[in-house]
């Protein structure tokens, strides 16, 4: 029995002499802190595709066409009367069209030939083409414009009169030798010939009409 407990004292001095020998210490768990930040701003490039005109309204001028009696140098007269918002074969091209963004394409569609109110009432004229679809062809003599119709063919120094629908088209005259492929800060100028109706119904007053010409910036997956 004497024996056992000497053996047990001597097992547990052995334990504490090598716990206390080898000691392992750890460091403390650190302490609360504070941090700080900075914001930096930065500025990309304009990504978005936009289409900028100018001038916002122009004027036809140069009038020619139609019969006697109803025909007028200062006025459009029936049938098919025209009218120039510049001239094409004088280089004259007054309208600027500016495309900024990334790349795509300039689509260009014009909008109805609406009555001035204040001068009288009419039926809106709705643009046309020489050819192409039933829908937006010209119906009248020769390839004009009929009752109700009107015909716009835009031009550019590079390109040919082209006409301009309703349908939104590929503008071939904003980059002739590329199609209207676009990319930043590419711009054209462009002008317009004007043809206007046969005739028009005889209740119709108005005596000046406006027309809007669209451009829009396509991206190049959605190009038809």
């Amino acid at each position: 029995m004497r024996t056992f407990l000497v053996i047990a004292a001597i097992v547990v001095g052995a334990f504490f002499v090598i716990s206390f020998g080898h000691k392992v210490v750890t460091d403390p768990q650190p302490g609360p802190g504070h941090s700080g930040s900075v914001a930096v701003s930065l500025k990309t490039m304009q990504t978005y595709r936009t289409i900028t005109v100018s001038p916002t309204s122009a004027n036809c001028t140069n009038y020619a066409g139609g019969q006697y009696p109803n025909r007028s140098k200062g006025a459009m007269g029936f049938p098919n009367g025209t009218c120039q918002v510049g001239e094409y074969l004088k280089g004259k091209d007054p309208i600027k069209i500016r495309y900024d963004g990334f790349q795509g394409y300039v689509y260009v569609h014009a909008g109805w030939a609406m009555p001035d109110s204040s001068t009288g009432s009419g039926t809106p004229w709705h643009p046309c083409a020489f050819n192409g679809h039933k829908q937006v062809r010209c119906v009248g003599t020769n390839g004009n414009p009929g009752e109700d119709q009107y015909l716009v063919r835009n031009f550019s120094p590079e390109g040919q009169p082209t006409p301009v629908t309703g349908n939104n088209v590929c503008d071939v005259n904003f980059r002739p030798a590329h199609g209207c492929y676009a990319s930043r800060g590419n711009a054209q100028y462009e002008g317009f010939y004007v043809t206007g109706p046969r005739t028009i119904p005889a209740t119709d007053t108005a005596q000046t009409w406006t027309f809007w010409v669209i451009w829009t910036a396509v991206p190049p997956g959605t190009r038809k």
